[in-house]
């Protein structure tokens, strides 16, 4: 016979079950505290379970335990009311992949009849055990809608290739239809890029101005007389900076005539050149991991930044206040979000558009204004420190 004791450290309740564990033999006691509830059960099940695994393999790594583990927890919960929404499953599960994709027919058949597809990951507040929560959107008729959710366990080119073939076979499954885009417009992680030109081959990437801005800043913040120099707004080395950042407003054709053009009036060669080689060997020059292409074009009022997708994580990282919230907490935050998310699908299946603000209007039809005044003078020194100084790289 074996006694247990309650976990509760201050309740003497137990019980007493046969030499097998298998029936209960007698009851001591009563419980003096309120009974555990079904998620802090659920979790010590997983635990248990991480713990066994461990034990019975011990050349398996942890993590690889432990997202096994909740894989299964996740599968087991299809027919939880967690993982519903409408009655309408809202969590796919890949256990081979080790991917959980949330979203549900709706969202796929909206993002089926958009050619254009924004992508940006968040890593502060992703479920445990994961990397990453990779947020697909649709933009159409003005508004961004946040459809397809994933949780990744790294950012390798190979998830990202299983990411994109789970949501393929998914839309098929779900739409009977095949998922096709003509665009992309991602930040600027290679594995990301690689990914979808294996899946999508003819679809076009386009690389975002926002995070084109941040990868620049960051590059200048790394020296201290170019950083200094960038924040003084009348230094001639900081003005010069700043053209660089308006290069993503020329097509991209004109690209090299630009550098060579701000290279030849740099102010302080032994600093700037820092600055100047970055920008060709990674974005310039033949070979280079990001050719103009994928970065610059002439201004419009069609969007060049994931500026939307941005936005979403900014808020949805608000609603939390520790890294790594509890599956339960994670999926009830992102079926609100999915009741907005349909209100926008509604909204534009309705035929509304949504106006753009009005100050972003403004910068943007005085960016194309500038555009046109530099296609008749060509004085293109004279429009990259007009345009630097407005989309400089912090604020790009």
């Amino acid at each position: 016979m074996h006694k247990w004791l309650c976990t509760v450290k201050t309740c003497y309740a137990s019980i007493v079950t046969d030499a097998h564990k298998t029936s209960i033999v007698n009851n001591i006691g009563e419980h003096t505290h309120e009974s555990n509830s079904e998620v802090k059960i659920e979790r010590q099940i997983l635990r248990e379970n991480c713990k066994r695994q461990a034990a019975d393999g011990s050349s398996t790594q942890p993590i690889k335990i432990i997202r096994k583990e909740l894989m299964d927890s996740l599968q087991n919960m299809k027919d939880d009311n967690c993982c519903m929404l409408l009655e309408e499953n809202f969590v796919h599960v890949s256990t081979v992949k080790s991917l959980v994709c949330i979203t549900n027919k709706e969202n796929l058949q909206f993002m089926m009849n958009c050619s254009e597809l924004f992508a940006d990951g968040t890593f502060q507040y992703a479920l445990k055990h994961f990397y990453q929560l990779y947020t697909i959107h649709c933009y159409k008729n003005g508004f961004y809608a946040p459809v397809v959710y994933f949780f990744l366990p790294n950012k390798t080119k190979e998830t990202y290739q299983n990411m994109w073939l789970f949501l393929v076979d998914l839309c098929m499954k779900l739409t009977l239809k095949k998922l096709e885009v003509t665009q992309f417009r991602l930040d600027f992680e290679i594995g990301a890029h690689e990914a979808i030109r294996d899946i999508f081959p003819d679809a076009k990437l386009m690389r975002c101005r926002f995070h084109l801005g941040q990868a620049w800043w960051r590059k200048i913040q790394q020296e201290q007389v170019l950083r200094i120099a960038y924040m003084n707004e009348s230094d001639q080395l900081g003005t010069w900076l700043k053209s660089f950042f308006a290069l993503a407003y020329l097509p991209f054709t004109e690209i090299e005539d630009g550098f060579l053009e701000l290279m030849a009036t740099c102010p302080n060669e032994k600093y700037g050149h820092i600055f100047s080689d970055y920008v060709l060997k990674t974005y310039i020059e033949p070979e280079c991991p990001f050719p103009p292409e994928m970065w610059a074009q002439e201004p419009n009022t069609n969007p060049r930044t994931t500026g939307g997708p941005e936005s979403f994580h900014k808020t949805y990282d608000g609603q939390f206040y520790s890294a790594h919230p509890p599956i339960h907490v994670l999926i009830q935050i992102l079926t609100e979000t999915q009741m907005q998310t349909r209100s926008i699908i509604q909204s534009v299946n309705n035929g509304r558009v949504k106006k753009m603000a009005k100050k972003d209007l403004n910068r943007i039809q005085n960016t194309i204004k500038d555009y046109d005044e530099y296609k008749i003078h060509k004085n293109v020194i004279h429009y990259l420190k007009v345009i630097g100084y407005r989309c400089q790289g912090f604020q790009i």
